[in-house]
């Protein structure tokens, strides 16, 4: 009868061997699932294992700190070694300075020394062949119109540039005399136009003062009379009126004399700055087509406008007092008026001497001047 109520109600026996039965504080029961047990089982570690992997851990650091000590170690082994090998280096570069600096200043006083006696020795012979000159072609302003037969062509303008020394503003009483001679010279000569140019108006400033120099009379081939006009940047200060009492020989009386000359005085001031006003006025009053079209004529008369007046003369040479061999230094004279013209120093003389006016005039008359062709 029991047996059949258990088949009835279909109840197996196994159940309740893979069952198990937990009995809580409370008397209730709690079915677990086996398979979670065998893998709870399963993941579980031993406890062995994980020492072993702790002592393996704490080697391989163990080694990584070793290698980062004897990279340290390697390092400032390195360092020292280059900064010893360095200051081995600077001892030795001290050593040769030490030795080779004495000999350098030796050298190189030496040279000062050896270039000094080297200008000492060429001012000295430049003196002798000057007054060997001197006495060879009797180069004295006595016998200058004998000096301007060998002229084969003569400047209608020349120009000067002058240096004005410290004691010439102290005492300009020799300076105004040699320009007087310097003008004196050049009437002489023959030549209508003269300019001279300092670059701190200097004379300028004094034109009165050098026309007052000149005598009433004067005696030296030239016109029986002739006058002076002395222009301060081409405007009209001051005229003198001298009388020759020279008398002309046979053979100078068939030369023509001028009886008109033109003195004039410039500056720096009448040069670049001028142009650079020059230059602005253009911009402001005609076109940039306009200026492109223009030539070099028309050029030339707006500039002589606005400019000094020269006379419609530019100078065809120009004798600098006191120039160097090794460069020209033209001391900011005005550039417009020189494009033609030709160019005497006087090396190593600022002051102002025959010698160097009749010897630009040898140079010039033998230059050949081509204008570009």
């Amino acid at each position: 009868m029991q047996t059949e109520i258990i088949k009835d109600t279909g109840y197996d026996s196994t159940e309740t061997e893979n069952t198990l039965y937990d009995e809580g504080y409370d008397g209730s029961v709690k079915k677990t699932n086996p398979e979670e047990t065998n893998n709870t089982q399963k993941n579980s570690t031993p406890s062995h294992t994980t020492t072993k992997v702790s002592t393996t851990t704490t080697e391989t650091n163990n080694e990584n700190t070793e290698d980062v000590f004897e990279k340290y170690n390697l390092q400032c082994l390195k360092k020292e070694l280059s900064e010893e090998s360095s200051f081995k280096q600077t001892l030795i570069k001290n050593k040769l300075d030490f030795i080779l600096s004495p000999i350098f200043y030796v050298i190189l006083f030496g040279m000062h020394v050896f270039y000094s006696i080297y200008l000492m020795f060429n001012k000295i012979i430049s003196n002798i062949k000057d007054k060997l000159a001197e006495k060879k072609f009797e180069l004295t302003p006595k016998t200058l119109s004998m000096n301007v037969v060998y002229l084969k062509k003569i400047p209608k303008h020349l120009s000067f540039i002058i240096q004005i020394q410290p004691k010439d503003h102290e005492n300009p009483t020799e300076l105004f005399h040699n320009i007087k001679q310097l003008i004196y010279w050049s009437i002489e000569v023959g030549i209508p136009y003269i300019s001279f140019y300092d670059y701190n108006s200097f004379l300028k400033q004094h034109i009165k003062e050098i026309a007052n120099t000149f005598d009433e009379e004067v005696h030296f081939p030239a016109a029986p009379e002739f006058s002076i006009k002395f222009n301060g940047s081409g405007d009209l200060v001051t005229a003198r009126h001298l009388t020759n009492t020279y008398i002309l020989n046979n053979n100078e009386k068939q030369k023509t004399f001028y009886s008109h000359f033109h003195v004039n005085f410039i500056s720096y001031d009448d040069g670049k700055p001028q142009i650079a006003k020059v230059a602005s006025l253009l911009s402001k009053t005609m076109k940039s087509s306009e200026v492109q079209c223009m030539t070099i004529e028309a050029m030339n008369e707006v500039i002589s406008k606005y400019t000094f007046k020269n006379d419609g003369c530019d100078p065809e040479l120009i004798i600098i007092y006191g120039g160097t061999p090794e460069y020209f230094q033209l001391y900011g004279y005005p550039p417009w008026q020189i494009r033609l013209s030709e160019i005497y120093y006087v090396p190593g003389k600022k002051d102002i001497t025959y010698a160097g006016f009749i010897n630009g005039l040898f140079r010039y008359s033998r230059c050949e001047q081509r204008v570009g062709k």
